[in-house]
């Protein structure tokens, strides 16, 4: 059993690593938070190709890790703490640059200056309740003119808090992304 990450075949051509870490070097951003990192292939992608962000990462690490999939049904680490040491071990050599915040969203944001942040990409709890209180609190922590933008937008519970927070929100590329400024949000 192998996990897939930024650096094997899937990662490198993932269109939703390529479209961030564009959109973050197009438009200069220096500080992000992710919202959900799990082993961390998204956050170790923009940081290997965007060299001047220094990213927060969010995540309770409170859930078993998909390490495979044989016929038709998904395999899971044993170890719950699995995803937490693999993330750990891959940030090590961006020291420095990733601010590690192991906790609920919502109550990381006590350490999170308001305004503070380029952007937000949420990929965390997928259910419309998550989704929605994760776009309401970690939008204040994003500057005007920033952007809020996810994954999974595919996903029910995402797009009805879309739709209601969001309404205008942008799907950005086949990896079902989405984005919207910081001024979109409705809350």
């Amino acid at each position: 059993m192998r996990i897939r990450g930024a650096n094997d075949r899937r990662g490198r051509h993932n269109p939703r690593y390529r479209w961030l870490a564009g959109i973050i070097n197009e438009r200069g951003y220096q500080l992000g938070a992710e919202i959900g990192c799990d082993i961390g292939t998204t956050t170790m992608y923009v940081l290997n190709h965007c060299p001047i962000l220094s990213m927060y990462a969010i995540d309770s690490w409170q859930r078993r890790t998909v390490i495979g999939k044989m016929a038709g049904k998904y395999e899971f680490h044993p170890d719950i703490h699995y995803a937490e040491g693999v993330f750990r071990a891959r940030m090590k050599k961006f020291n420095g640059r990733v601010f590690i915040l192991k906790g609920l969203s919502e109550i990381m944001t006590e350490y999170v200056q308001d305004d503070s942040l380029d952007f937000v990409f949420i990929d965390a709890d997928h259910s419309y309740e998550a989704v929605r209180k994760d776009i309401l609190t970690w939008s204040k922590k994003v500057r005007e003119g920033g952007m809020i933008c996810g994954h999974d937008v595919n996903m029910e519970g995402v797009q009805k808090a879309l739709k209601e927070l969001i309404p205008n929100y942008k799907k950005v590329n086949k990896d079902n992304c989405w984005e919207a400024s910081k001024e979109d949000v409705n809350g």
